[in-house]
């Protein structure tokens, strides 16, 4: 069984595919495991729990929604809180324990959060792309019809020029 057929088999309506797409943003990699994809589940499951644990590491800090602050400050952390809020039950876990304080006398301080965003936004793409494997999009078709739509393109300008070819050369030999 192909990774669209066990992707169909389990998600039959709008609901469970608003399903799939909720567990795929709280637990990385589990909306693909969900449909069945294990292989991709796991590919991308362990790049953002990775990317997330090296931010963490590095010192890096998880932004929080603050009151208080004024214009492009507050924006700023907003959109920060918003990327880190993309890594799921990784945020608020770490949260919970008092991880993600950020340490701004580290040399890897900055890098830590560009780490922790990093991990909420890949995790943000992972859960849209397992919500649109489970109402069917299949990323082979879509090519696949791109690359016809490109050929018969091709084909038409073909036609095109071998008919204004046609026409200089009837007209040249008159």
């Amino acid at each position: 069984m192909s990774d669209w057929e066990a992707s169909a088999s389990v998600v039959s309506s709008k609901g469970k595919a608003l399903g799939v797409l909720i567990v795929a943003w709280l637990i990385p990699g589990a909306g693909h495991l969900w449909l069945g994809r294990r292989k991709k589940a796991l590919l991308l499951g362990s790049i953002t729990i990775l990317t997330f644990i090296l931010g963490i590491l590095m010192d890096g800090k998880l932004y929080q929604f603050e009151a208080g602050q004024s214009g492009s400050e507050s924006l700023i952390n907003s959109l920060a809180t918003l990327a880190g809020l993309g890594s799921g039950l990784l945020y608020f876990i770490s949260l919970l324990f008092g991880l993600g304080k950020g340490v701004i006398a580290e040399p890897t301080f900055e890098i830590g959060i560009a780490f922790l965003l990093s991990a909420g936004l890949f995790n943000i793409l992972t859960a849209i792309d397992a919500y649109r494997c489970s109402i069917g999009y299949d990323y082979d078709a879509a090519e696949e019809a791109r690359r016809l739509a490109k050929q018969q393109k091709q084909q038409k300008k073909q036609k095109k020029r071998r008919g204004q070819e046609k026409s200089s050369a009837g007209g040249s030999s008159k």
